[in-house]
């Protein structure tokens, strides 16, 4: 699995799905790897507008800023489904 969490100045409101492949990014093997750098380049001044991942998850700015409060925890259906298809031995 890989997420690509997509960043910028802080200030910048949001991207386009169409402007994605123009904007920096940074590939990580989990979503809480991909939160966790979002993170630590937050208190540097960077800020990360979206996460997408190959399993469907699409984070926006305003999402990845609530999980890093502590207010909301993350958890996608297609996700979980994927989870349990892996131990079933289904997806390498």
């Amino acid at each position: 699995m890989t997420y690509r969490a997509y960043y910028g100045m802080q200030g910048t409101d949001r991207i386009s799905p169409l402007e994605k492949e123009r904007w920096p990014t940074k590939q990580f093997s989990d979503l809480d790897q991909a939160l966790e750098w979002a993170s630590c380049v937050a208190r540097k001044g960077t800020s990360v507008l979206a996460i997408d991942g190959d399993d469907g998850t699409q984070l926006t700015r305003h999402e990845i800023a609530a999980a890093l409060s502590g207010r909301v925890r993350i958890f996608t259906e297609h996700h979980d489904d994927l989870l349990v298809r892996q131990q079933n031995g289904y997806v390498d």
